[in-house]
């Protein structure tokens, strides 16, 4: 029990009261109250209460022991603090701006995690107690719209405000050092977050979905980003990596639309799996000496990408990594490079032009498939097969090397290259599949290889360069068949008249 100086909340008188009672009856107006009421409307932006003149009872020599689960934690106020002796832990509010936004009942706490905030208030100021908040803490909370973090908070737990979808700005102080996995997962409405310099890790999915996020500053320490933590972020407009960056998860910008460009920091040793997937704002992006790896889909996808810069020091291309790039007009690859993989610049509509080093030790099929306004590439030295179709209607190709060592060239590998004038076939070429070349109308010159006449009707059909190989034999330039008759010569395979 304890005896506390209150005023009266009908008619203002100062009356002492027992904390531990439920209600009393004011001694001046004779009017009765409720006890709690009473104490919070009388301290909160109130000044600390005079000792009272004649108190009721002795006071005790020392505080008795509050019992087992009473202790609620300490919150720091705008208005004096009274003594511990004077008010109950329980009864002190939190005057924020000189409003009330929780109580301690609201927040569940162990120790100094904080496990669950049950309120619902619109702004919450966390206790300056707490040093972590703990797994799924306001996980959910539809009401809650700003978020005071103090500076006693150290780690912010998994999915520790996820699908808030009212929060709106988070401000955090201090020295917090981790952000955990989806801790701001799914929300939707936050524009605004201050994250300190002693963050040095986001761990993934962080940001996923926070559609209506605009800005966002990241710390210089920041040594990590997990997978996919700022996918989806569509109205992110402007970020920038810190320099000390080491590692960035995969699909880490996927299908951010409104960011236009972005510079990755030096020291970054690969660009992850679609970690730049359908961002269709990108224009150029420059990738540093430091990276070694562009991984599978990295770039896929950036439909608005115009120019890339790969330096000497990049080993790898990955599969799709600028599949679906239409805006790429021009690729040039370091000699550092010692793979490409399957249909790597697949739908490059619009690249003109690809230089690949002769020290590329592996191409995987297809790299240009459908990049049909290619008017240059050279084949490198390692590759061992043409693929079906690979340069299947690229119509501005005006001619192509096939260097020594390739076996194979596949079915309809340049049909349709309508532009294609000189080709070179190597003698290791062991097989070369139907119509590998037909409708090539342009092409007359074909150096390196020799073929009997089925082959050449198989092979180069529609073309100017078959036309012109069986006028050479005296054949059919329709069928390759032989003619007959002495005043009018007909082909004895079509019937055909000789027209030339």
């Amino acid at each position: 029990m304890a005896i506390i100086p209150i005023k009266c909340p009908i008619c203002g008188a100062s009356v002492n009261v027992d904390s531990a009672a439920d209600a009393t009856i004011c001694p001046a107006c004779g009017k009765p109250f409720i006890v709690k009421e009473a104490i919070i409307s009388s301290y909160v932006g109130a000044s600390a209460p005079a000792a009272p003149a004649a108190p009721a009872a002795p006071a005790p020599a020392e505080k008795p022991p509050a019992a087992e689960g009473d202790g609620a934690p300490v919150i720091a106020t705008s208005f004096e603090q009274v003594k511990e002796s004077a008010i109950p832990k329980e009864f002190i509010p939190v005057n924020y701006n000189r409003t009330i936004y929780h109580k301690h009942r609201d927040f569940n706490l162990d120790e100094d995690v904080l496990v669950k905030y049950a309120g619902d208030e619109l702004v919450v100021q966390i206790p300056d107690n707490v040093k972590s908040i703990g797994y799924c803490a306001f996980s959910g909370n539809d009401t809650v719209e700003e978020i005071i973090v103090p500076e006693t908070v150290k780690k912010i737990g998994y999915c520790a405000f996820s699908s808030c979808q009212n929060l709106k700005k988070v401000t955090i102080r201090g020295t917090l050092t981790s952000i955990g996995e989806r801790a701001f997962l799914n929300c939707t409405a936050l524009t605004h977050i201050t994250i300190p310099d002693t963050v040095n890790r986001l761990g993934e999915y962080i940001f996923e979905n926070c559609r209506s996020l605009e800005e966002i500053k990241l710390p210089e320490g920041l040594l990590e980003i997990g997978d996919r933590a700022f996918k989806d972020c569509r109205n992110i407009k402007s970020i920038r990596l810190p320099n000390n960056l080491r590692h960035i998860g995969k699909c880490l910008f996927e299908n951010c639309k409104s960011l236009t460009e972005i510079e990755l920091p030096n020291g970054l040793t690969e660009v992850p799996e679609a970690a730049f997937k359908d961002f269709v704002s990108l224009r150029s992006i420059a990738i540093p000496s430091s990276v070694e790896s562009i991984a599978e889909s990295a770039f896929e996808g950036c439909v608005c990408l115009e120019h890339i810069d790969l330096h000497e020091g990049l080993k790898s291309i990955g599969s799709r990594a600028f599949a679906g790039c239409s805006g790429l007009d021009g690729v040039t690859v370091p000699s550092t490079v010692e793979t490409i993989g399957a249909r790597a610049f697949l739908g490059c509509t619009h690249l003109t032009y690809a230089d690949l080093p002769d020290t590329l030790q592996s191409v995987g099929v297809r790299v240009f498939d459908n990049c049909v306004s290619l008017s240059r590439v050279n084949i490198p030295p390692c590759a061992i097969r043409i693929s079906d179709g690979a340069f299947k209607g690229f119509t501005k190709l005006r001619s192509i090397v096939i260097p020594e060592g390739v076996q194979s060239i596949g079915d309809n590998a340049f049909e349709g290259c309508t532009h294609l004038e000189t080709v070179t076939i190597p003698k290791s070429a062991r097989f070369i599949g139907s119509d590998a070349f037909k409708g090539c109308k342009r092409l007359k010159t074909v150096n390196g290889a020799a073929f009997n006449t089925d082959k050449l009707i198989e092979t180069f059909s529609e073309t100017t360069y078959l036309d012109n190989a069986l006028r050479s034999k005296g054949l059919c330039r329709y069928c390759g068949g032989e003619f007959a008759g002495v005043l009018t010569r007909k082909c004895k395979n079509c019937g055909r008249v000789k027209d030339y």
